[in-house]
């Protein structure tokens, strides 16, 4: 039998699929935070097997079966990291244009992405995905140096991982055909010490590519506010009188809730740093 309550739930659940605001956020916020959570995932699969390398004895670490399954972990923890970074670029500069809203908010974040693709870490990251890619060159190497411990003045031993810098410059003195690319790139790599700390860069890159992210989603944020607020109002009314996932789960309907909230923190810290 259907009743009065089920009619009035199937409508408001219409009502909430067919609310612009509804359209906006799992058309747009939804996208971009779903390729945003594949890079997000892979830097601290990356992390983790970085430290679970750094951490252990020396007795362990030397030990070859050990070694060899752990470096192999690392490679590819690396690997995934690299593409997932140049892939979340790719699928946003796509999205981008193909679901802009105006010619000037797609300037906007053109402009936003135009500055990113030419940075020196981007080249040089965009460097390490090709040749991983497409002429699988593995450049990663585990090493360890002396550094000072300031608490006992003492040097301690240091292991990272770091980068085979003959392999990357062979490659790209003989692969890179784009002039500009290959000066920013060569330059970036001479002014990095001997030791290369592709853990450190990384670290710089990620939150490089994380404040770009928050751009782009509070861009969008800007264009649709409005309808996004009306969205989140009605569906968390709907959410507290119907345990329903569709058309937005709770846990979907919280990260709008702190989106919008950070995205007013966001236009203040902005508004502050410009005057």
């Amino acid at each position: 039998m259907i009743t009065k309550e089920m009619v009035y739930r199937l409508v408001n659940k219409r009502k909430l699929r067919e609310h612009v605001g509804c359209r906006y956020f799992k058309k747009y916020l939804l996208v971009i935070k779903g390729s945003h959570s594949i890079f997000y995932k892979n830097y601290y699969d990356w992390r983790k097997v970085c430290k679970e390398y750094r951490d252990v004895d020396d007795a362990v670490r030397f030990n070859d079966a050990w070694r060899w399954r752990k470096q192999k972990a690392i490679i590819r923890s690396f690997h995934n990291l690299i593409v997932a970074f140049r892939s979340y670029l790719e699928h946003i500069k796509g999205f981008v244009k193909k679901e802009h809203t105006s010619d000037e908010f797609r300037e906007y974040i053109g402009g936003q992405l135009s500055v990113f693709e030419n940075d020196e870490l981007t080249n040089f990251v965009v460097v390490l995905r090709d040749m991983m890619v497409h002429r699988q060159i593995y450049p990663l190497v585990s090493k360890g140096i002396l550094k000072d411990n300031h608490k006992n003045r003492e040097k301690d031993m240091y292991h990272f991982q770091s980068i085979n810098r003959e392999k990357v410059e062979e490659y790209v003195n003989s692969s890179i055909r784009d002039k500009i690319k290959k000066e920013i790139v060569t330059t970036f790599l001479q002014a990095q010490p001997q030791d290369i700390d592709i853990e450190s860069i990384l670290d710089q890159y990620f939150i490089g590519i994380n404040t770009l992210h928050r751009e782009i989603i509070f861009g969008y944020i800007s264009a649709f506010k409005d309808a996004l607020m009306v969205f989140s109002d009605v569906a968390a009314v709907h959410l507290k009188d119907f345990n329903d996932n569709d058309p937005i789960n709770r846990l979907q309907l919280r990260y709008l809730q702190f989106m919008l909230h950070n995205h007013e923190r966001f236009c203040q810290s902005t508004s502050t740093d410009k005057s």
